[in-house]
C-alpha cells in the first residue's frame, strides 16, 4: 500500500495511513451493513523528503524533488518540487529555494 521511489528520506515518528476504520464502526450500528474499508496506497517519488511527524493520508502522492515539512498533515497530492507544510499541508515553496538556501547557509 506504500510504494516509496529512490533515494526518499523519511525522518522519525512519520505516519503513513493507507486506510481508514470508519467502516468498523458503520457495520456496528444496527440498519447499516456491507460498508467497506477505504483504502488507497500512498506513492513517494524520487528525491523527496518526509518531515519528522509528518501524517501522509491515503490516496496521496508525493512527487518528485518534494519536501513535506516536520508535522504537516498531507491530504492531496504534493506537485513535483514544491515544498509544503501545515495541517493541511499547503505549498509554501519550492525544492529549488530550500536547497538554494541551504547551500548558501553551508558557506
Amino acid at each position: 500500500m506504500i510504494k516509496i521511489h529512490n533515494n526518499v528520506k523519511v525522518a522519525t515518528d512519520v505516519y503513513f495511513c493507507t486506510h481508514d476504520v470508519l467502516h468498523t464502526m458503520f457495520n456496528d450500528m444496527p440498519g447499516i451493513e456491507g460498508i467497506k474499508r477505504y483504502s488507497k496506497k500512498i506513492e513517494i517519488f524520487d528525491n523527496s523528503f518526509i518531515g519528522a511527524k509528518s501524517t501522509i493520508m491515503y490516496g496521496v502522492s508525493i512527487g518528485p524533488y518534494a519536501i513535506v515539512a516536520a508535522n504537516a498533515v498531507v491530504t492531496k497530492d504534493v506537485p513535483e518540487g514544491m515544498f509544503v507544510g501545515g495541517n493541511p499541508a499547503r505549498i509554501i515553496g519550492k525544492f529549488e529555494d530550500v536547497n538554494n538556501k541551504r547551500i548558501r547557509f553551508g558557506k
